[in-house]
Protein backbone atom coordinates (compact mmCIF):
# COMPACT_ATOMS: atom_id res chain seq x y z
CA UNK A 1 0.00 0.00 0.00
CA UNK A 2 0.91 3.58 -1.13
CA UNK A 3 1.11 6.16 1.71
CA UNK A 4 0.87 9.72 1.72
CA UNK A 5 3.98 10.60 2.49
CA UNK A 6 5.89 11.82 5.73
CA UNK A 7 7.70 14.67 7.48
CA UNK A 8 10.12 13.02 10.19
CA UNK A 9 10.77 16.41 13.30
CA UNK A 10 13.57 16.11 15.29
CA UNK A 11 14.87 18.39 17.87
CA UNK A 12 18.70 18.04 17.94
CA UNK A 13 20.12 17.40 22.09
CA UNK A 14 23.19 17.68 23.37
CA UNK A 15 24.00 14.06 22.17
CA UNK A 16 23.40 15.13 18.77
CA UNK A 17 25.12 18.17 19.46
CA UNK A 18 28.48 18.15 17.34
CA UNK A 19 27.77 15.78 14.57
CA UNK A 20 27.47 16.48 11.24
CA UNK A 21 23.91 15.92 9.38
CA UNK A 22 24.35 12.93 7.23
CA UNK A 23 26.04 10.87 10.01
CA UNK A 24 22.80 11.93 12.29
CA UNK A 25 20.22 10.78 9.92
CA UNK A 26 22.21 7.28 8.53
CA UNK A 27 22.45 6.85 12.08
CA UNK A 28 18.69 7.02 13.07
CA UNK A 29 16.87 6.34 10.09
CA UNK A 30 18.26 3.05 8.41
CA UNK A 31 15.78 2.96 5.08
CA UNK A 32 17.99 4.49 3.12
CA UNK A 33 21.91 4.00 2.95
CA UNK A 34 24.68 6.50 3.20
CA UNK A 35 24.56 7.52 -0.31
CA UNK A 36 20.69 7.63 -0.38
CA UNK A 37 20.82 9.91 2.37
CA UNK A 38 23.48 11.89 0.73
CA UNK A 39 20.97 11.77 -2.49
CA UNK A 40 18.34 13.34 -0.29
CA UNK A 41 20.38 16.05 1.22
CA UNK A 42 21.02 17.67 -2.16
CA UNK A 43 17.59 17.44 -3.09
CA UNK A 44 16.49 19.34 -0.01
CA UNK A 45 14.77 16.58 1.95
CA UNK A 46 16.36 17.82 4.81
CA UNK A 47 15.72 21.17 6.21
CA UNK A 48 16.13 23.46 9.31
CA UNK A 49 13.61 27.15 9.38
CA UNK A 50 12.66 26.21 5.70
CA UNK A 51 16.33 26.06 4.19
CA UNK A 52 17.67 22.97 3.11
CA UNK A 53 20.62 21.57 5.20
CA UNK A 54 23.93 20.54 4.08
CA UNK A 55 25.00 16.94 4.49
CA UNK A 56 28.31 18.23 5.89
CA UNK A 57 26.62 20.92 8.37
CA UNK A 58 27.53 20.14 12.35
CA UNK A 59 24.54 20.02 13.94
CA UNK A 60 23.81 22.45 17.39
CA UNK A 61 21.49 21.87 20.45
CA UNK A 62 18.25 22.78 20.32
CA UNK A 63 17.79 23.18 16.24
CA UNK A 64 14.54 21.75 14.72
CA UNK A 65 15.18 19.66 11.98
CA UNK A 66 12.32 18.03 9.02
CA UNK A 67 13.04 15.30 6.86
CA UNK A 68 10.27 15.42 4.14
CA UNK A 69 9.78 11.70 2.73
CA UNK A 70 8.39 11.19 -0.07
CA UNK A 71 5.46 9.12 -0.03
CA UNK A 72 6.42 4.98 -0.02
CA UNK A 73 4.68 1.46 -0.48
CA UNK A 74 4.76 0.17 2.91
CA UNK A 75 5.49 -3.34 3.51
CA UNK A 76 2.40 -5.77 3.51
CA UNK A 77 1.76 -6.34 7.79
CA UNK A 78 -1.24 -7.55 9.58
CA UNK A 79 -3.59 -5.59 10.05
CA UNK A 80 -6.57 -6.75 11.86
CA UNK A 81 -7.11 -5.20 15.39
CA UNK A 82 -9.97 -7.39 17.51
CA UNK A 83 -11.36 -4.87 20.18
CA UNK A 84 -10.54 -6.47 23.80
CA UNK A 85 -12.39 -3.04 25.34
CA UNK A 86 -13.85 -0.19 24.55
CA UNK A 87 -15.54 2.81 26.44
CA UNK A 88 -15.38 6.70 26.47
CA UNK A 89 -11.82 7.00 28.02
CA UNK A 90 -9.73 3.82 26.69
CA UNK A 91 -9.97 0.75 24.09
CA UNK A 92 -7.80 -2.06 24.64
CA UNK A 93 -6.86 -4.38 21.27
CA UNK A 94 -5.33 -7.41 20.39
CA UNK A 95 -2.37 -6.83 18.23
CA UNK A 96 -0.78 -9.38 15.58
CA UNK A 97 2.55 -10.22 15.89
CA UNK A 98 4.49 -7.91 12.85
CA UNK A 99 1.82 -4.81 13.47
CA UNK A 100 4.29 -1.97 14.83
CA UNK A 101 2.43 -0.16 17.35
CA UNK A 102 4.40 3.38 16.57
CA UNK A 103 5.07 4.26 12.54
CA UNK A 104 8.46 1.94 12.05
CA UNK A 105 9.76 -1.08 9.98
CA UNK A 106 8.52 1.23 6.96
CA UNK A 107 4.77 1.43 7.90
CA UNK A 108 2.95 4.35 8.89
CA UNK A 109 -0.41 4.31 8.04
CA UNK A 110 -0.27 0.78 8.79
CA UNK A 111 0.70 1.23 12.20
CA UNK A 112 -1.40 -0.02 15.00
CA UNK A 113 -1.61 3.54 16.16
CA UNK A 114 -2.60 5.12 12.97
CA UNK A 115 -4.85 1.94 12.21
CA UNK A 116 -6.71 2.43 15.30
CA UNK A 117 -7.62 6.27 14.71
CA UNK A 118 -8.45 5.66 11.26
CA UNK A 119 -11.34 2.78 12.61
CA UNK A 120 -11.89 3.81 16.21
CA UNK A 121 -11.17 6.96 17.31
CA UNK A 122 -9.14 9.64 16.05
CA UNK A 123 -7.79 10.67 19.54
CA UNK A 124 -6.72 6.86 20.36
CA UNK A 125 -3.04 7.38 21.88
CA UNK A 126 -0.50 4.41 23.32
CA UNK A 127 0.48 4.95 26.69
CA UNK A 128 2.87 1.51 26.40
CA UNK A 129 4.57 -0.74 23.60
CA UNK A 130 5.26 -4.11 22.30
CA UNK A 131 7.64 -4.66 19.96
CA UNK A 132 6.44 -5.28 16.82
CA UNK A 133 7.04 -9.32 16.68
CA UNK A 134 5.30 -9.29 20.12
CA UNK A 135 1.14 -10.10 20.00
CA UNK A 136 -1.33 -9.48 22.44
CA UNK A 137 -3.05 -7.01 24.83
CA UNK A 138 -2.57 -2.90 23.87
CA UNK A 139 -3.87 -0.28 25.80
CA UNK A 140 -4.33 3.12 24.22
CA UNK A 141 -6.32 6.34 25.50
CA UNK A 142 -9.07 8.12 23.74
CA UNK A 143 -8.48 11.71 25.67
CA UNK A 144 -5.81 13.42 27.76
CA UNK A 145 -7.20 12.51 31.46
CA UNK A 146 -6.92 8.80 30.35
CA UNK A 147 -3.15 8.82 28.79
CA UNK A 148 -2.22 10.84 31.82
CA UNK A 149 -3.76 7.95 34.75
CA UNK A 150 -2.45 5.46 32.78
CA UNK A 151 1.11 6.79 31.66
CA UNK A 152 1.55 6.56 35.71
CA UNK A 153 -0.06 3.53 36.46
CA UNK A 154 2.45 1.94 34.28
CA UNK A 155 5.56 3.78 35.18
CA UNK A 156 4.61 3.20 39.27
CA UNK A 157 4.63 -0.60 38.06
CA UNK A 158 0.99 -0.41 39.19
CA UNK A 159 -0.29 -2.74 35.95
CA UNK A 160 0.22 -6.41 36.36
CA UNK A 161 1.06 -8.01 32.54
CA UNK A 162 1.44 -11.99 31.80
CA UNK A 163 3.13 -13.24 28.78
CA UNK A 164 2.79 -16.47 27.20
CA UNK A 165 6.42 -17.21 25.19
CA UNK A 166 7.58 -20.65 23.33
CA UNK A 167 11.04 -20.88 24.14
CA UNK A 168 14.29 -23.19 23.60
CA UNK A 169 14.79 -26.28 25.63
CA UNK A 170 12.38 -28.45 27.10
CA UNK A 171 14.69 -28.97 30.23
CA UNK A 172 13.58 -25.68 31.51
CA UNK A 173 13.08 -25.53 35.62
CA UNK A 174 9.60 -25.31 36.43
CA UNK A 175 10.02 -21.97 38.16
CA UNK A 176 12.51 -19.28 37.46
CA UNK A 177 12.62 -16.09 39.11
CA UNK A 178 15.71 -13.78 36.73
CA UNK A 179 16.90 -10.38 38.26
CA UNK A 180 19.90 -9.38 36.09
CA UNK A 181 19.90 -6.03 35.35
CA UNK A 182 19.64 -4.73 31.76
CA UNK A 183 20.92 -1.75 30.35
CA UNK A 184 22.93 -0.86 26.82
CA UNK A 185 25.15 -3.12 25.61
CA UNK A 186 27.51 -2.18 22.20
CA UNK A 187 26.01 -4.16 19.28
CA UNK A 188 28.70 -2.66 16.67
CA UNK A 189 28.35 -1.65 13.53
CA UNK A 190 25.06 -0.43 15.33
CA UNK A 191 24.44 1.72 17.82
CA UNK A 192 24.00 -0.06 21.53
CA UNK A 193 20.78 -2.02 21.96
CA UNK A 194 19.84 -2.95 25.05
CA UNK A 195 20.86 -6.16 27.09
CA UNK A 196 22.16 -7.95 30.54
CA UNK A 197 24.51 -5.61 32.19
CA UNK A 198 25.53 -5.90 35.73
CA UNK A 199 25.74 -2.11 35.84
CA UNK A 200 21.98 -1.73 34.51
CA UNK A 201 19.11 -0.90 35.85
CA UNK A 202 17.89 -3.55 38.15
CA UNK A 203 15.14 -5.85 36.25
CA UNK A 204 13.09 -8.71 37.22
CA UNK A 205 10.68 -11.59 35.57
CA UNK A 206 8.99 -14.39 37.57
CA UNK A 207 8.68 -17.08 34.73
CA UNK A 208 7.16 -20.76 35.25
CA UNK A 209 6.48 -23.80 32.71
CA UNK A 210 3.02 -24.16 31.53
CA UNK A 211 3.65 -26.85 28.77
CA UNK A 212 6.31 -28.67 27.67
CA UNK A 213 7.28 -30.17 24.13
CA UNK A 214 9.98 -32.98 24.44
CA UNK A 215 9.66 -33.81 20.31
CA UNK A 216 11.26 -30.17 19.81
CA UNK A 217 12.83 -29.66 22.75
CA UNK A 218 10.58 -26.51 23.48
CA UNK A 219 8.77 -25.21 26.10
CA UNK A 220 5.44 -23.11 26.65
CA UNK A 221 6.23 -20.42 29.63
CA UNK A 222 4.00 -18.05 31.35
CA UNK A 223 6.54 -14.65 32.04
CA UNK A 224 5.68 -12.25 34.23
CA UNK A 225 7.81 -9.35 34.24
CA UNK A 226 7.78 -6.99 37.55
CA UNK A 227 9.87 -4.15 35.64
CA UNK A 228 9.32 -2.87 32.47
CA UNK A 229 13.12 -2.77 30.73
CA UNK A 230 12.81 -2.54 26.95
CA UNK A 231 13.14 -6.33 25.37
CA UNK A 232 13.34 -7.68 29.27
CA UNK A 233 11.75 -11.16 28.71
CA UNK A 234 13.43 -11.89 25.49
CA UNK A 235 17.40 -10.64 27.35
CA UNK A 236 15.97 -12.67 30.51
CA UNK A 237 15.14 -15.95 29.12
CA UNK A 238 18.44 -15.73 26.83
CA UNK A 239 20.34 -15.03 29.78
CA UNK A 240 18.82 -18.20 31.33
CA UNK A 241 19.99 -20.38 28.67
CA UNK A 242 16.42 -20.95 27.16
CA UNK A 243 15.69 -17.81 24.28
CA UNK A 244 12.50 -17.55 22.54
CA UNK A 245 11.96 -19.91 19.44
CA UNK A 246 12.53 -17.89 16.42
CA UNK A 247 14.47 -15.06 18.34
CA UNK A 248 16.96 -13.24 16.04
CA UNK A 249 18.94 -10.86 18.58
CA UNK A 250 19.66 -12.28 21.89
CA UNK A 251 22.35 -15.61 22.46
CA UNK A 252 23.75 -16.86 25.54
CA UNK A 253 24.21 -14.16 28.18
CA UNK A 254 21.47 -12.36 27.50
CA UNK A 255 23.61 -10.22 24.48
CA UNK A 256 23.22 -9.73 20.86
CA UNK A 257 24.60 -12.51 18.98
CA UNK A 258 27.79 -11.65 16.88
CA UNK A 259 26.99 -10.34 13.39
CA UNK A 260 27.91 -12.47 10.81
CA UNK A 261 30.10 -10.50 8.27
CA UNK A 262 28.52 -9.59 5.23
CA UNK A 263 25.02 -10.23 6.72
CA UNK A 264 22.44 -7.97 7.43
CA UNK A 265 22.58 -7.36 11.52
CA UNK A 266 19.49 -8.60 12.97
CA UNK A 267 17.68 -5.92 15.47
CA UNK A 268 15.51 -5.94 18.25
CA UNK A 269 12.52 -4.73 16.07
CA UNK A 270 12.83 -7.76 13.68
CA UNK A 271 10.04 -10.37 13.99
CA UNK A 272 10.10 -13.81 14.14
CA UNK A 273 10.03 -15.29 17.98
CA UNK A 274 7.24 -16.60 19.73
CA UNK A 275 5.81 -13.78 22.34
CA UNK A 276 2.40 -13.19 23.58
CA UNK A 277 0.87 -10.12 25.85
CA UNK A 278 -1.56 -12.46 27.10
CA UNK A 279 -2.85 -11.19 30.05
CA UNK A 280 -3.19 -7.50 31.51
CA UNK A 281 -4.85 -6.18 34.36
CA UNK A 282 -4.69 -2.19 35.06
CA UNK A 283 -7.07 0.16 37.05
CA UNK A 284 -9.43 2.19 34.85
CA UNK A 285 -8.08 5.41 34.65
CA UNK A 286 -11.96 7.13 35.29
CA UNK A 287 -13.24 5.07 37.91
CA UNK A 288 -10.83 2.54 39.48
CA UNK A 289 -12.06 -0.04 38.72
CA UNK A 290 -9.69 -3.12 37.64
CA UNK A 291 -9.83 -4.19 34.20
CA UNK A 292 -8.72 -8.09 33.34
CA UNK A 293 -7.78 -7.74 29.67
CA UNK A 294 -6.92 -11.20 27.67
CA UNK A 295 -6.05 -11.73 24.28
CA UNK A 296 -6.34 -15.49 23.38
CA UNK A 297 -3.38 -16.82 22.73
CA UNK A 298 -2.10 -17.33 18.95
CA UNK A 299 -1.44 -20.70 17.73
CA UNK A 300 1.79 -22.28 18.92
CA UNK A 301 1.14 -21.18 22.47
CA UNK A 302 -2.30 -22.02 23.04
CA UNK A 303 -3.31 -25.34 24.03
CA UNK A 304 -1.31 -24.96 27.71
CA UNK A 305 -2.23 -24.65 30.84
CA UNK A 306 -1.87 -21.29 30.52
CA UNK A 307 -3.65 -21.14 26.78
Amino acid sequence: MRNRGCVYVDRVGEREAGVAALDHYAARYRHHDREGWRALFEAGAVRRDGEAVAPGEVLRAGWRLEYHREPWDEPDVPDDLPILFLDDDIVAVAKPAGLPVTPGAGCMDRSLVALARARIDPEARPVHRLDRGTSGVVILALNAPAAAALSRAFRSRSVDKRYLARVQGADIPDILVIDVPVGPVPYPPLRPVAGARPDGRPAWTDVRVVGRDPGRDQAVVEAHPRTGRPQQIRIHLAWAGHPLVGEPLYGPGGLPRPVVPGTRPPVSGDIGFALHAWQLEVAHPRNGALLHLVAPPPEGLAGSDGG
